[in-house]
């Protein structure tokens, strides 16, 4: 039994796409737990490319507990603190907030990007449709700079990375009127090998934490996070995640990251995109 334990994990190490927790979650695509679009395939194809231009630096990359953690569990969490960054980005935030008048709702600012043009207003969320590009700046900077999510993120793609996309807003208590949504337990219908860095302000414990994962089933929580102004690396593809209302307004940093080939500039395709449709086209402005 030992033997065979030992067997199906090597086997689940060398062979399966996504060796997390005890199941492949990569056959969430083909039982139809995310749809598979066409257009991955072009991510697919991106992504081998990327491994074969960086392959002799990436061969060289050591494995650490961080990189060891996030391949087995699909997420790592930690803190941050009291960086000046994103401190200035929520603050960003508040001050938008404060001043919501005569907003237009952009859906996408980027042509080549996939985005849901077809979102209700809800009374539960605050979106910022644009965000200025010094913070975009700021937290491409932020990412690339800390040691940990840059070995993590490096190892897990065996490729460089890029930011295709941020996503900020503001998520209402529970004690407002006309708000009762719960974000219900899903996969993110991305590509495949799209990760995502969540970023929440303020304190979470046990009975309201910032975001759970769950089990293949999404039955049982197999994590909450928790803890003062908490960070999570994830793999919201491969992961069921969920959120429950706050018990407080919940202000979220939402990053979402891909292989790269060559160009290393950070893009910001709105608060209802994706990423981009063909990694091998440029996304340019849409003329509106």
């Amino acid at each position: 039994m030992v033997i065979r334990k030992k067997a199906l994990n090597l086997i689940r190490k060398k062979l399966i796409y996504y060796p997390f927790h005890n199941y492949n979650p990569y056959f969430s695509f083909l039982y139809g737990k995310v749809r598979f679009y066409p257009f991955y395939i072009w991510h697919i194809f991106f992504q081998i490319f990327a491994k074969l231009k960086f392959i002799n630096s990436f061969n060289k990359l050591k494995k650490n507990r961080y990189t060891e953690f996030f391949s087995n569990n699909g997420f790592f969490k930690t803190s941050f603190k009291n960086n000046e960054i994103i401190n200035d980005v929520f603050s960003y935030l508040e001050n938008e907030h404060l001043n919501n008048k005569n907003r237009k709702r952009i859906f996408c600012h980027l042509d080549n990007f996939f985005f849901i043009d077809k979102v209700a207003k809800v009374d539960s969320q605050f979106f910022l449709y644009n965000i200025d590009k010094r913070y975009i700046d700021n937290l491409n900077y932020f990412v690339k700079s800390n040691k940990i999510f840059d070995k993590i993120i490096k190892t897990y793609f065996k490729s460089d990375y890029r930011i295709v996309n941020f996503r900020i807003w503001r998520y209402y208590s529970r004690s407002r009127e006309n708000v009762k949504a719960d974000v219900k337990a899903h996969y993110d219908g991305l590509p495949p090998k799209t990760i995502k860095l969540m970023i929440y302000k303020g304190f979470f414990d046990k009975e309201n934490s910032a975001l759970e994962t769950l089990d293949s089933n999404g039955e049982k929580v197999i994590y909450k996070v928790r803890g003062l102004n908490p960070m999570i690396l994830i793999d919201t593809c491969q992961l069921i995640h969920r959120a429950k209302l706050p018990l407080k307004d919940r202000d979220t940093i939402e990053i979402t990251i891909q292989p790269r080939l060559f160009d290393d500039s950070p893009l910001f395709g709105g608060f209802s995109a994706g990423t981009p449709i063909n990694p091998f086209v440029s996304s340019k402005p849409k003329i509106i």
